[in-house]
């Protein structure tokens, strides 16, 4: 909503007096008033006002939305500073009296690859503590970087371990040589909210079923697939 607000704000008008100062004046503290009366609120009063067409709304929005994200999937250490053009740095990050307010800026390309590399690590985040349903709203906004695609195979191939271990399912030494190879560390990471680590495995294939994945992503995801079908009748790919 804010998005959309600054961006199809008429232009400001140029006005003697702030017309919200105008209008909060107009309605004095209760306090000062002989008896009470009924006031609207200053949600109702700003309502009333023309849509905001200040671009410093746009970092505030971008802003809010990361520290969502990183409270939500745990990123705690990670440094929002990074995610921000050198105006959002100044506009946040800098003491308010070391410049005047700016307009947004043109976002580089490098600014943009580290937010994209922010929500990859958010959707790792949630696939490795098994929050699917909020790692599979927020993947059609992550872009499919080599690291991610490869990422997400460990994690596959970890929440195939795990399975196999639950089973009790012996597997032949080519494929406990591949999925252990593939996942590493992952193994030990990957987290599920219950112990039906089918339901895990399973729950993971319909991800990758809806991603559009490269054909040279694809190798990896198949190969971990057969393995899924032929022991628990579980398919990954078509």
């Amino acid at each position: 909503m804010l998005m959309d607000d600054v961006r199809d704000s008429p232009p400001p008008t140029h006005v003697q007096k702030d017309h919200f100062i105008e209008i909060a004046q107009s309605h004095p503290p209760s306090s000062l008033h002989a008896t009470i009366s009924s006031r609207d609120s200053l949600v109702e009063l700003a309502n009333r006002q023309s849509l905001v067409n200040y671009h410093l709304v746009l970092h505030h929005y971008h802003l809010a939305v990361a520290a969502a994200v990183q409270l939500s999937s745990g990123l705690r250490v990670h440094i929002l500073r990074i995610l921000f053009c050198p105006i959002g740095q100044r506009a946040f990050f800098h003491p308010l009296d070391s410049h005047p307010l700016i307009p947004l800026d043109k976002v580089d390309d490098a600014v943009m690859e580290r937010r994209h590399q922010f929500l990859e690590k958010q959707v790792l985040c949630h696939l490795r503590a098994g929050q699917d349903e909020a790692a599979s709203r927020e993947m059609a906004g992550v872009a499919q970087s080599e690291h991610f695609v490869q990422t997400m195979t460990r994690l596959l191939a970890a929440r195939t371990l795990r399975l196999a271990e639950e089973e009790n399912t012996v597997l032949t030494s080519a494929h406990l040589s591949f999925l252990t190879t593939t996942a590493g560390d992952e193994k030990m990471r990957v987290d599920w909210s219950s112990s039906d680590w089918k339901e895990a495995v399973r729950s993971f294939g319909k991800i990758v079923a809806g991603l559009s994945l490269q054909p040279q992503f694809l190798a990896p995801f198949i190969r971990i697939g057969g393995i899924t079908t032929q022991y628990w009748g579980i398919p990954i790919v078509d």
